[in-house]
């Protein structure tokens, strides 16, 4: 599995984002991190996914928002196994938290805008590296591309499974811009440190300051959906950070199913 995440300004969310990967009990697989120092925006990272296309070296690819989180560390090893008992299908969907849903919302049905989430297709390579042209260039870029694929007749499978959910409704604003209107982030204090505004001690639970990095320092780390005064929308609603064990069912569309 390649997981592909584009990032802006966002430290603390892609550190949580980093460390689900790395907690994956299935070690196969690569995490391609591209920085946008110039803020190209959504619809810019969309149009730039093309240009990385090369070095993925995955069997499948997954986009994963650096605002995002894989839900727990066996999720991956039970979507490979999952994806091997249906003969590698060249569409996977599975389901992702977000905005307090479950997505998508309409569940073996065609894609439609706003009712389906980046976070919900698993793209077999070939299929991914042939269709990469057809990320659209704005916002829903990604929806145009998933209903390209839907549209040419590729086979979907659809995985009872939920592979991801959202740390925080980023929509294109950088961490700095999110704190702002949400206020400061809850982190636990890794090691004890000083500041002109206090002193922390290791296991701490304090609120970081907007203009603070410690997380990036090292010397904190996010408390998962932890934001001061508002919870992620997966803490509210309760849903369990354990690894959920996938009810395999595949829908065909068109039988097409390429380079097996």
């Amino acid at each position: 599995m390649t997981f592909y995440t584009p990032t802006y300004m966002r430290p603390s969310y892609l550190a949580v984002c980093r460390k689900s990967v790395q907690e994956q009990t299935c070690r196969d697989f690569q995490h391609m991190v591209i920085v946008d120092d110039a803020g190209i925006g959504v619809d810019g990272m969309f149009a730039d996914i093309e240009r990385h296309a090369a070095n993925m070296r995955g069997e499948y690819v997954f986009i994963l928002a650096d605002d995002d989180r894989l839900m727990g560390p066996g999720c991956l090893e039970n979507l490979k196994a999952a994806v091997e008992g249906l003969k590698k299908p060249p569409v996977v969907i599975v389901k992702n938290h977000k905005w307090g849903k479950i997505f998508p919302l309409d569940w073996e049905a065609e894609p439609r805008l706003t009712r389906i989430d980046t976070g919900n297709f698993v793209i077999r390579a070939d299929v991914f590296q042939e269709n990469v042209g057809n990320f659209g260039r704005r916002y829903e870029g990604d929806f145009d591309f998933i209903r390209c694929l839907w549209d040419q007749g590729y086979e979907f499978a659809w995985i009872d499974l939920l592979f991801s959910a959202m740390q925080v409704g980023g929509k294109g604003r950088t961490e700095k811009e999110i704190m702002q209107e949400m206020g400061p982030m809850k982190v636990k204090i890794l090691r004890s440190f000083s500041t002109l505004r206090g002193n922390y001690r290791k296991g701490q639970v304090v609120e970081m300051p907007p203009t603070a990095d410690w997380v990036r320092a090292g010397f904190a780390e996010p408390m998962e959906g932890a934001v001061s005064g508002q919870l992620s929308a997966v803490s509210q609603k309760g849903v369990s950070t354990e690894t959920l064990k996938p009810a395999e069912r595949a829908v065909g569309r068109g039988g097409k199913r390429t380079k097996q």
